[in-house]
């Protein structure tokens, strides 16, 4: 058993939706951590799987467990704030952990090792790997104590280049920054809502890294982040985010260049896109998304990024075939399926 002195303690949460294929695994990791001062908390979302049965087998035997079930089930960000509502009173530190995921042995008691050298920190993130890849960046070693707004203004303008904040479940947060906020995970940005909830923590406290692969975390074609990644996503719920968070950390001129410059970057992305008829579907994805962040989409622009880049391919004749065959195979292939 490994405890620091005054044996802080951690609740640990896993929302899970029809999780049953890897909640055991999830589960398991947990029971097996170094760290021994925690629980476990389980909210099931109105599963229609075994995911229910599962957690409640092992929470019969093991008393730090709780799990609870919605009556119907909630979207995906509110679930996830709902799960952390959940956390126990007394507990000075939260673990989120994704159902599909897991935690090395060491995981929970390596974060708080390094939670603890400061009450300033707020946030400490790790690394973790999805079966291939080490996932995310670090914060240059050693990153015992950094200053939350240095990391917050650093994702901000550097977002081509940083992000050391992993996901849910590459982070321990302390307990009294999520009890602060209503809902901490904004729900009106599904595409990027912890990387949101992260920069309002850095606001009020410090950050730590902690450079190992601690946790894993799985891709798979069922996940959101997968279904997200399709459509372009990712960078649009980052920009979602940082025009959201930017006022915050950044003066008025910094913002106001960062927005126009994300704005640019991504209607080139959307004319790459239009050239390749993605479908209806990707383009009310993006309309909708545009337009929360206050951001209506902008046919005009979309005409000029498409008109530049066709002159820019222009300029470029083996580019624009070798784009072309390797757009022809993939319709190829997609017919063949």
């Amino acid at each position: 058993m490994s405890t620091s002195p005054h044996q802080a303690f951690v609740t640990i949460v896993t929302p899970v939706y029809n999780g049953e294929a890897y909640l055991r695994e999830c589960i398991e990791s947990v029971l097996a951590q170094t760290w021994q001062n925690w629980e476990y908390v389980i909210l099931n979302n109105a599963s229609t799987d075994g995911s229910l049965g599962i957690a409640n087998a092992y929470a019969a035997r093991e008393g730090r467990m709780r799990v609870h079930s919605n009556p119907h089930t909630l979207p995906l960000v509110r679930n996830h704030n709902a799960a952390l509502r959940l956390m126990a009173v007394q507990a000075q530190y939260c673990k989120p952990l994704m159902a599909d995921d897991w935690l090395r042995p060491q995981c929970v008691e390596r974060l708080v090792v390094a939670a603890e050298r400061d009450p300033a920190i707020g946030l400490v993130c790790t690394w973790a790997f999805d079966g291939q890849h080490v996932i995310g960046d670090s914060w240059p070693y050693p990153a015992a104590r950094v200053s939350g707004r240095e990391v917050a203004r650093a994702h901000l303008l550097e977002y081509q280049r940083m992000y050391a904040l992993g996901s849910p479940t590459t982070s321990l947060i302390r307990a009294d920054l999520i009890r602060n906020e209503r809902t901490f995970y904004p729900e009106d940005n599904l595409l990027a809502s912890d990387f949101q909830a992260c920069l309002r923590v850095l606001a009020h406290a410090d950050f730590a890294f902690v450079h190992e692969v601690l946790a894993f975390t799985r891709m798979h074609e069922t996940a959101v982040t997968s279904t997200s990644a399709r459509l372009q996503g990712g960078a649009l719920g980052r920009m979602h985010t940082i025009l959201k968070s930017g006022p915050d950390f950044l003066s008025a001129e910094e913002f106001g260049m960062l927005r126009a410059r994300l704005l640019d970057e991504h209607y080139r992305m959307l004319a790459y896109q239009a050239v390749r008829r993605p479908g209806s579907v990707f383009w009310e994805f993006h309309e909708r998304h545009l337009a929360l962040m206050g951001c209506p989409f902008d046919k005009w622009r979309l005409r000029r990024a498409v008109l530049e880049y066709l002159a820019d391919r222009a300029l470029n004749p083996g580019e624009l075939a070798h784009s072309a065959l390797t757009t022809l195979r993939r319709r190829r292939t997609t017919r063949a399926q």
